[in-house]
């Protein structure tokens, strides 16, 4: 019995995907099919790619997409070969929701199949914006987060390492004013002091430095926050 299974067609199917989403952003699902069996199959459709509160936005040129089902045009699948198929998904509502779509094919002797691939749980989360007092305060915002994603993803930088600027370099790079940055003797410039009351931000002195008595100032997107992370997350993740 346990040759049998392998002399007609059994195709297996895997779901990845990222386990977290944002409504509005469009995420990759990947399904990838692979027949362990002797014979060759015909890729019917996958049925049901996009449940209540997704819908699909994009899908490989070579296949269909009819509602919410992708035609796959009888594509043949040999013994021991892999299919993927890749497609851009996009949530519609925040929640919890499980991904779990169904194979249709036919084996080699014409008989009509079906396989699921386990269910994959993702959970979307409503839009991250920000709202800021001034637009100084939101060109520091994102001149950071900017900051920490190039350090973090393309230098390869350890998190802790990543994303600090100088006060200097963060006046220079945000295109804002000194006195936004900077302030005065008494406290910090209105940008700078508006993202670290809200907690946006952390600030450091770094010893060893050149000038100003090798200590210097730097500040960093505040990583360790839930909602900055998730912002800096979905960022990193579309990149």
């Amino acid at each position: 019995m346990g040759l049998e299974r392998f002399e007609h067609t059994d195709i297996q199917a895997h779901l990845s995907a990222f386990e977290e989403a944002i409504v509005g952003e469009a995420f990759e699902v990947r399904l990838d099919l692979v027949n362990v069996a002797r014979n060759f199959g015909l890729l019917i459709s996958v049925d049901n790619m996009a449940p209540q509160g997704f819908k699909v936005t994009n899908v490989h040129p070579e296949y269909r997409l009819e509602n919410d089902s992708i035609n796959l045009k009888g594509k043949r699948l040999d013994a021991l070969k892999v299919e993927t198929i890749k497609i851009l998904v996009e949530a519609t509502e925040a929640g919890v929701a499980y991904l779990c779509p169904e194979v249709v094919y036919t084996d080699d002797a014409g008989n009509f199949k079906t396989c699921r691939p386990e269910a994959l749980r993702v959970t979307v989360h409503a839009p991250l914006s920000f709202k800021f007092t001034t637009d100084a305060a939101r060109m520091v915002f994102d001149c950071l987060v900017h900051a920490f994603v190039e350090d973090y993803m393309k230098r390869r930088l350890f998190i802790d390492e990543a994303g600090w600027r100088s006060l200097v370099q963060i006046v220079k790079n945000a295109g804002v004013s000194f006195r936004s940055v900077y302030g005065n003797e008494r406290r910090r410039g209105s940008a700078i002091s508006e993202l670290e009351r809200r907690g946006f931000i952390e600030l450091r002195i770094f010893l060893g430095q050149r000038g100003r008595g090798g200590k210097i100032t730097k500040a960093r997107i505040f990583y360790g926050k839930e909602t900055i992370k998730r912002y800096i997350d979905a960022k990193v993740a579309h990149n």
